[in-house]
């Protein structure tokens, strides 16, 4: 099964802020997974979808 990690976890590895995370989840840069329902429903990512955004977008000299 994949690792999930929590936003908080996403915004520390990514370096970036809660507003920055919503936009690419909105854009579809991010794939965000909803666990349960409605408000209280929690949202995970997988790691390994956050090891590839990273692979695709760090700049390499």
């Amino acid at each position: 099964m994949d690792e999930l990690i929590t936003a908080d976890e996403v915004m520390r590895i990514l370096k970036i802020s809660r507003a920055t995370l919503n936009r690419w989840v909105k854009a579809g840069k991010i794939q965000a997974l909803k666990l349960g329902e409605g408000k209280k429903g929690a949202v995970r990512f997988r790691l390994k979808d956050i090891e590839a955004f990273v692979e695709e977008n760090v700049k390499k000299d």
